[in-house]
Protein backbone atom coordinates (compact mmCIF):
# COMPACT_ATOMS: atom_id res chain seq x y z
CA UNK A 1 0.00 0.00 0.00
CA UNK A 2 1.02 3.61 -0.65
CA UNK A 3 2.19 6.04 2.24
CA UNK A 4 -0.74 8.17 0.95
CA UNK A 5 -3.49 5.49 1.26
CA UNK A 6 -2.28 4.98 4.86
CA UNK A 7 -1.85 8.31 6.34
CA UNK A 8 -5.57 8.61 4.33
CA UNK A 9 -7.14 6.82 7.33
CA UNK A 10 -4.85 8.27 10.37
CA UNK A 11 -4.83 11.87 9.18
CA UNK A 12 -7.60 12.80 7.20
CA UNK A 13 -11.24 11.57 9.23
CA UNK A 14 -11.83 14.98 10.01
CA UNK A 15 -10.82 16.55 6.98
CA UNK A 16 -13.06 14.64 5.25
CA UNK A 17 -15.98 15.28 7.55
CA UNK A 18 -15.42 18.71 7.83
CA UNK A 19 -15.66 18.63 4.09
CA UNK A 20 -18.37 16.71 3.80
CA UNK A 21 -20.62 19.30 6.09
CA UNK A 22 -19.30 22.20 4.60
CA UNK A 23 -20.31 21.19 1.44
CA UNK A 24 -23.79 20.03 2.68
CA UNK A 25 -24.32 23.86 4.42
CA UNK A 26 -22.82 24.89 1.33
CA UNK A 27 -25.02 22.98 -0.78
CA UNK A 28 -28.21 24.19 1.59
CA UNK A 29 -27.38 27.85 1.08
CA UNK A 30 -26.47 28.18 4.52
CA UNK A 31 -24.32 30.97 3.35
CA UNK A 32 -26.48 34.25 2.44
CA UNK A 33 -23.83 35.87 0.69
CA UNK A 34 -23.82 33.53 -2.10
CA UNK A 35 -27.76 33.32 -2.95
CA UNK A 36 -28.95 33.20 -6.25
CA UNK A 37 -27.10 29.91 -7.48
CA UNK A 38 -28.06 27.90 -9.96
CA UNK A 39 -28.26 24.24 -9.20
CA UNK A 40 -26.33 21.54 -10.57
CA UNK A 41 -28.30 18.04 -11.96
CA UNK A 42 -25.06 15.83 -13.31
CA UNK A 43 -23.90 12.23 -13.93
CA UNK A 44 -20.56 10.93 -15.32
CA UNK A 45 -20.23 7.82 -17.05
CA UNK A 46 -16.50 6.63 -16.18
CA UNK A 47 -14.31 3.72 -17.51
CA UNK A 48 -12.44 2.70 -14.64
CA UNK A 49 -9.02 1.45 -14.20
CA UNK A 50 -7.27 0.23 -11.43
CA UNK A 51 -4.09 1.70 -10.04
CA UNK A 52 -1.29 -0.49 -8.11
CA UNK A 53 1.97 1.01 -7.57
CA UNK A 54 1.49 3.84 -9.33
CA UNK A 55 0.18 1.66 -12.22
CA UNK A 56 -2.97 1.61 -14.53
CA UNK A 57 -4.16 -2.04 -15.11
CA UNK A 58 -6.94 -2.52 -17.64
CA UNK A 59 -9.82 -3.89 -16.14
CA UNK A 60 -11.19 -5.63 -19.12
CA UNK A 61 -14.39 -3.01 -19.58
CA UNK A 62 -14.78 -1.64 -15.84
CA UNK A 63 -17.25 1.39 -15.47
CA UNK A 64 -19.03 3.70 -13.16
CA UNK A 65 -21.58 5.94 -12.73
CA UNK A 66 -20.94 9.37 -10.10
CA UNK A 67 -24.31 10.88 -9.83
CA UNK A 68 -24.31 14.42 -8.17
CA UNK A 69 -26.08 17.74 -7.15
CA UNK A 70 -24.48 20.81 -6.47
CA UNK A 71 -25.43 24.56 -6.28
CA UNK A 72 -23.21 26.70 -8.70
CA UNK A 73 -22.27 30.24 -7.68
CA UNK A 74 -20.14 32.74 -9.49
CA UNK A 75 -17.97 34.80 -7.99
CA UNK A 76 -17.25 38.42 -9.64
CA UNK A 77 -18.10 36.81 -12.90
CA UNK A 78 -14.62 35.23 -12.90
CA UNK A 79 -15.15 32.11 -11.34
CA UNK A 80 -17.53 29.85 -10.05
CA UNK A 81 -17.85 27.51 -6.82
CA UNK A 82 -20.08 24.32 -6.86
CA UNK A 83 -20.58 22.83 -3.12
CA UNK A 84 -22.05 19.53 -4.20
CA UNK A 85 -23.09 15.77 -3.11
CA UNK A 86 -22.14 13.17 -4.72
CA UNK A 87 -22.98 9.01 -5.13
CA UNK A 88 -20.44 7.17 -7.17
CA UNK A 89 -20.67 3.46 -8.47
CA UNK A 90 -17.70 1.90 -9.36
CA UNK A 91 -18.33 -2.14 -11.50
CA UNK A 92 -14.88 -3.59 -11.69
CA UNK A 93 -13.43 -7.17 -12.81
CA UNK A 94 -12.68 -7.86 -8.96
CA UNK A 95 -14.88 -5.89 -6.80
CA UNK A 96 -17.44 -3.27 -6.69
CA UNK A 97 -17.49 -0.13 -4.74
CA UNK A 98 -20.07 2.44 -3.72
CA UNK A 99 -19.85 5.53 -2.46
CA UNK A 100 -21.00 8.82 -0.93
CA UNK A 101 -19.54 12.56 -0.89
CA UNK A 102 -19.65 15.78 -0.67
CA UNK A 103 -16.78 18.21 -1.71
CA UNK A 104 -16.08 21.55 -3.93
CA UNK A 105 -15.77 21.97 -8.01
CA UNK A 106 -14.09 25.37 -9.03
CA UNK A 107 -14.23 26.70 -12.51
CA UNK A 108 -14.36 29.24 -15.03
CA UNK A 109 -17.95 30.24 -16.53
CA UNK A 110 -16.93 30.05 -19.87
CA UNK A 111 -18.89 28.63 -23.21
CA UNK A 112 -15.99 25.61 -23.31
CA UNK A 113 -15.63 25.37 -19.32
CA UNK A 114 -12.41 24.01 -17.12
CA UNK A 115 -12.77 22.69 -13.41
CA UNK A 116 -10.73 21.45 -11.04
CA UNK A 117 -12.70 19.19 -7.86
CA UNK A 118 -12.47 17.43 -4.64
CA UNK A 119 -14.68 15.23 -3.02
CA UNK A 120 -14.14 13.09 0.67
CA UNK A 121 -16.60 10.51 2.39
CA UNK A 122 -17.02 7.28 3.27
CA UNK A 123 -17.10 3.91 0.61
CA UNK A 124 -18.34 0.34 0.95
CA UNK A 125 -15.89 -2.14 -1.21
CA UNK A 126 -16.73 -5.32 -2.04
CA UNK A 127 -14.03 -7.76 -3.31
CA UNK A 128 -14.72 -11.14 -5.45
CA UNK A 129 -14.73 -13.35 -2.35
CA UNK A 130 -17.37 -11.19 -0.87
CA UNK A 131 -15.06 -9.47 1.38
CA UNK A 132 -16.72 -6.59 2.42
CA UNK A 133 -14.18 -2.92 3.66
CA UNK A 134 -15.69 0.60 4.32
CA UNK A 135 -13.54 3.49 4.78
CA UNK A 136 -12.93 7.03 4.13
CA UNK A 137 -12.44 7.67 0.74
CA UNK A 138 -12.06 10.98 -1.81
CA UNK A 139 -11.02 12.24 -4.76
CA UNK A 140 -9.57 14.65 -7.12
CA UNK A 141 -9.92 15.59 -10.35
CA UNK A 142 -10.73 17.95 -13.49
CA UNK A 143 -12.99 18.06 -16.13
CA UNK A 144 -13.55 20.32 -19.46
CA UNK A 145 -17.55 21.01 -20.24
CA UNK A 146 -18.79 22.76 -22.97
CA UNK A 147 -21.80 25.10 -21.65
CA UNK A 148 -25.41 25.98 -23.96
CA UNK A 149 -28.18 27.90 -22.07
CA UNK A 150 -28.43 25.29 -19.18
CA UNK A 151 -26.96 21.51 -20.56
CA UNK A 152 -23.35 20.87 -20.23
CA UNK A 153 -21.53 18.06 -22.19
CA UNK A 154 -18.08 17.46 -21.31
CA UNK A 155 -15.01 15.00 -20.34
CA UNK A 156 -13.33 14.47 -16.93
CA UNK A 157 -10.63 12.65 -14.86
CA UNK A 158 -10.39 11.16 -11.58
CA UNK A 159 -7.89 9.52 -9.10
CA UNK A 160 -9.84 7.72 -6.37
CA UNK A 161 -8.50 7.48 -3.11
CA UNK A 162 -9.37 4.63 -1.11
CA UNK A 163 -8.86 2.81 2.40
CA UNK A 164 -5.80 0.32 3.57
CA UNK A 165 -7.03 -2.98 1.45
CA UNK A 166 -8.63 -1.50 -1.49
CA UNK A 167 -6.80 -0.81 -4.62
CA UNK A 168 -6.96 3.16 -5.61
CA UNK A 169 -8.17 3.47 -9.14
CA UNK A 170 -8.71 5.99 -12.23
CA UNK A 171 -11.34 7.06 -14.06
CA UNK A 172 -12.10 9.17 -17.40
CA UNK A 173 -15.28 9.24 -19.71
CA UNK A 174 -18.25 11.86 -19.95
CA UNK A 175 -19.80 13.98 -18.64
CA UNK A 176 -23.84 15.53 -18.45
CA UNK A 177 -25.64 18.10 -16.46
CA UNK A 178 -28.40 20.60 -16.45
CA UNK A 179 -28.72 24.19 -14.95
CA UNK A 180 -31.56 25.36 -13.33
Amino acid sequence: MSSIQNNLSNHSRLFLRALTLVSLAFFLNASSALAGGKTVIGTELNYVAEVQNNSPRNLNGAFGVDPYIGREHKILKLVYLRPELKGSFAFQKNYTAKRMTGGLTIGLPLFISPSASIHGGYGWFTNENAIRQSGNTWDVGGALETRVAFVGLGVHFNYVFTPTGVPAWAQAGGQLSLRF
